[in-house]
């Protein structure tokens, strides 16, 4: 269980490798720190000072040195030796800046004491590409003795999350030599939610809340049972209730779906088009729309609406209609994950669910585009009877200074150009002055203005055909903004 690796570390110039099989893997001895390399020189001096002079007690002080530094070498790799651990997380579900309790059993197999235990636990964001690490001191762990030590972490952010592995170490009483051991089984993965806000302001209409829905999205059966919505053919399902005119229109197999209640059905797009973020980090429009998504999808089932959500980013993501706290959290786990790097624009998205996104109300569109192609079906689905409610990203206050997006572009092939030295030079020179010329050009005075036209006269457009357009820029009160009563 914790069998692993050991490497002794001593911090300066003079290296030398020792590497040794069996079951603790591949050690390595490097001689690096001021008191190493004084007590190896210290014991050259005594040898040369003995071979010149012949003198035994310059021998014995020659060995005595040697000696003190095998000795110290032993004792570090023994602070680690028979230590194993494992990690337990009670918690797998969690939301930014929540305590999560990982508590690391360890249990010291050897009969030799450890002593002065450092603890060093490393978390990564497989999302965000965040590292961190936390430490913990542990003073005393007997021979044959096991304890429990809690190493308290805050995730800060969303994410896919990666801890550990636990990384013990320990030094010689003379600090000359660190032992390191990376213990098995305490790596673990969690998943960070993002935190919705309340909506308190977003209403629907009464008759939505209950048994309303338009009389022509009603198709009653012999069995008793209402159509609820169309969609896609999964295997298993009865070929009965095929919808053949959708079938015929989209070319793929449709089927229907019945319920015994009308039950009212919301449906939440979230785009996730990589043209669709803008700014970078967490003030980046794809952070404020992921937030936005949460929100919405805890307010609607709250409302008590069967609620269907749709994103498309690596894989196209058909969550629902569902209700409850499982489907609200299948939707966090969705936007957890989320890295705004999908290749289908939200007009494609939404013509490919187009025949069942007819038959469900409402419909929430979270989306900074300005494609005209997006503004068409969203125009033809309000011509349908449909109700849309559009959370509009005002992409260009997310943008930041052309000074501060240079730079950051010129940061990130420096570092490239450090590790991939001469032969990259010159490209990475390259590399920078297209993204400064990128940089300037999208968040300068023209490129913000003419995103920001292109905001309005899209907001405008939908507007003008029935759709509620609200507005949301960078460092909004999304309580504030997503504010609507139909």
């Amino acid at each position: 269980m914790g069998g692993t690796s050991n490497q002794v570390v001593a911090g300066g110039w003079l290296s030398s490798a020792i590497r040794q099989g069996g079951m603790e893997g591949e050690r390595k001895i490097m001689w690096r720190s001021r008191k190493a390399r004084y007590l190896v020189l210290t014991g050259l001096c005594f040898y040369l000072i003995a071979l010149a002079n012949d003198a035994l007690p310059m021998y014995v002080l020659c060995w005595a040195t040697l000696s003190l530094v095998v000795a110290a070498f032993m004792l570090a790799r023994l602070g680690l030796s028979g230590l194993a651990g494992e990690r337990r997380l009670p918690r797998l579900r969690v939301f930014p800046d929540e305590p999560v309790a990982a508590a690391l059993s360890l249990h010291n197999r050897g009969s030799f004491p450890k002593s002065n235990l450092l603890l060093r636990d490393e978390w990564r964001n497989l999302t965000l590409h965040q590292d961190s690490q936390r430490t913990r001191l542990l003073s005393w762990l007997g021979g044959e003795e096991a304890t429990q030590v809690e190493i308290p972490t805050k995730l800060p952010h969303r994410g896919h999350y990666r801890l550990g592995p636990v990384t013990a170490i320990a030094m010689d009483p003379l600090g000359i030599f660190e032992a390191r051991r990376c213990l098995q089984d305490t790596e673990k993965t969690v998943v960070v939610y993002p935190r919705p806000v309340p909506l308190p302001h977003f209403r629907l209409p009464a008759a939505w809340q209950h048994d309303w829905q338009p009389e022509r999205h009603r198709y009653p059966r012999d069995d008793g049972l209402e159509f609820h919505s169309i969609r896609e053919y999964q295997e298993g399902d009865d070929l009965r209730r095929v919808h053949w005119k959708t079938t015929a229109h989209m070319g793929r197999l449709y089927i229907r779906e019945f319920e015994q209640e009308t039950a009212a059905v919301a449906t939440v797009v979230l785009d996730l088009h990589r043209e669709q973020v803008f700014g970078s980090g967490f003030s980046s429009s794809l952070e404020t729309a992921i937030v936005a998504a949460a929100s919405v999808s805890q307010r609607l089932l709250e409302l008590g609406y069967r609620l269907r959500f749709l994103a498309y980013e690596k894989f196209p993501v058909d969550l629902g209609p569902g209700q409850g706290q499982e489907h609200w959290y299948r939707i966090l786990e969705v936007l957890a994950v989320a890295e705004g790097k999908g290749q289908v624009p939200l007009a494609a998205l939404l013509n490919q669910h187009l025949p069942t996104l007819t038959c469900s109300l409402p419909l929430v569109v979270i989306t900074g585009t300005t494609a005209p192609e997006a503004a068409a079906v969203l125009a033809h689905l309000r011509q349908a009877n449909q109700w849309i409610v559009l959370v509009g990203l005002a992409g260009h206050t997310f943008l930041p200074p052309v000074e501060d997006l240079a730079s950051e572009a010129g940061g990130k092939l420096l570092s490239l150009r450090q590790r991939l030295r001469q032969f990259l030079r010159i490209k990475a020179e390259r590399e920078i002055k297209v993204r400064e010329r990128t940089a300037k050009g999208r968040a300068g005075p023209e490129g913000r203005r003419e995103l920001q036209e292109a905001v309005e006269a899209f907001w405008t457009r939908l507007r003008t055909s029935g759709v509620a357009v609200l507005p949301v820029g960078a460092g909004a009160d999304l309580t504030a903004s997503i504010r609507w009563e139909a």
